[in-house]
């Protein structure tokens, strides 16, 4: 998945190798509407989800002490 449907990005910036590598191994697919969000802070919810995709989607079966993951 290329990093051009993104609004909010550019093919020349600094984190365009960073993010097309994302995209490429399903780690991250971005917000609605077409918005990445290279600039915003990653939330500790958005790092669990990271590395869940990561991990190929494993079957989880217990809960988290954690409201915000």
């Amino acid at each position: 998945m290329p990093i051009w449907p993104y609004t909010d990005t550019s093919t020349t910036a600094w984190y365009h190798d960073g993010i097309h590598y994302c995209l490429e191994a399903g780690l991250i697919v971005g917000y609605r509407g077409g918005i990445f969000g290279p600039d915003n802070d990653l939330t500790r919810a958005m790092m669990v989800q990271i590395l869940y995709n990561r991990e190929g989607h494993p079957a989880v079966d217990a809960g988290s002490p954690y409201e915000d993951v």
